[in-house]
C-alpha cells in the first residue's frame, strides 16, 4: 500500500469511528425510548454510506496504479519510494528477455530479498515473500535454466537459487547443494554467494574464508555494496 492509500484509508477509518461514537452517544441519550427513533438510525446510516462512497471515489481518483513506460523508470521509482515490489517486478520483466546476464539476475534475486529488509515488519514480510508467487516464479526461472540451458546457464541458475535459499528461504542445506552443483567457481558473483553461505552457516569457524571471498568479490566489483556491508560486520 502506498503512502497516499494509507492516508486515505486511515482518514476513512477515523471518520467511521467518529460517526460510530456519535451513534453510541445518541443511543445512550435515548436508551429509555422504545423503540429507538428512526431518525437516530437514519442519522447514522446515511452518513456512513456517504463516507464509504466517498472513500472509494477519493481512492480511485488519487491513488491510481502507477504505470511506467520502461523498466528502468519503474526501478528508479521503486527505489525512490522504498517500494521494492516495483523494483522486483521490473527486474522480472528484464531477466525474461536475457540469456546469461549475471548482474541482472543478481539484482533480480536481491530485489526479492529487499522486499523483506526494507519492510516495516521484516519478520512478517519474510513469511509473505517466502510463500509468494514471486518467489515461486523466481525459482521457476532459474530451474528452467538448469533443466533446459547450457553449462553457463546451469551455473547461473544454481548460483542464484543458492542466493535465494540464503536470502528468502533461509535453507542452508539447499544453498549448499546448489553451490556444489556449480562447475565453474570463477563465474561472477560466486565469491559473494559463497561468503554469504559461510557467514550464515558458521561465522566463527569460517571467518578467514569469508574475508577471502569477500575481498575477491570487492576486487571484481561484484555485489560491492553487499560485500562491503558483510565485511564490516566481521
Amino acid at each position: 500500500m502506498s503512502s497516499i492509500d494509507f492516508v486515505l484509508f486511515l482518514t476513512a477509518f477515523v471518520l467511521f469511528f467518529i460517526l460510530l461514537y456519535d451513534l453510541v452517544k445518541d443511543y445512550w441519550k435515548h436508551r429509555n425510548v422504545r423503540p429507538i427513533h428512526k431518525s437516530i438510525l437514519f442519522k447514522f446510516f446515511v452518513p456512513l454510506i456517504a463516507i464509504v462512497i466517498w472513500s472509494f471515489i477519493v481512492v480511485s481518483a488519487f491513488a491510481k496504479p502507477v504505470y511506467f513506460d520502461s523498466a528502468q523508470k519503474q526501478i528508479e521509482y521503486g527505489k525512490k519510494h522504498n517500494n521494492y515490489f516495483y523494483v522486483h517486478q521490473a527486474y522480472k520483466r528484464l531477466v525474461s528477455k536475457t540469456d546469461v546476464d549475471y548482474e541482472l539476475n543478481f539484482k533480480y534475486t536481491q530485489s526479492l530479498y529487499q522486499q523483506i529488509i526494507y519492510s516495516s515488519n521484516p519478520i512478517q514480510q519474510q513469511v509473505i515473500v517466502k510463500t509468494s508467487s514471486d518467489n515461486r516464479a523466481l525459482k521457476s526461472h532459474f530451474n528452467h535454466l538448469i533443466t533446459k540451458g547450457n553449462d553457463a546457464q546451469k551455473d547461473l541458475g544454481y548460483l542464484f537459487l543458492a542466493l535465494n535459499s540464503l536470502n528468502v528461504d533461509q535453507d542452508l542445506e539447499i544453498a549448499k547443494l546448489d553451490l556444489e552443483q556449480i562447475q565453474n567457481p570463477e563465474i561472477p558473483y560466486y565469491n559473494y554467494v559463497k561468503a554469504n553461505y559461510l557467514y550464515q552457516s558458521n561465522f566463527f569457524k569460517n571467518e578467514n574464508d569469508i574475508e577471502r571471498y569477500l575481498f575477491k568479490s570487492i576486487n571484481k566489483q561484484e555485489a560491492l555494496e553487499e560485500s562491503v556491508s558483510m565485511l564490516s560486520n566481521i
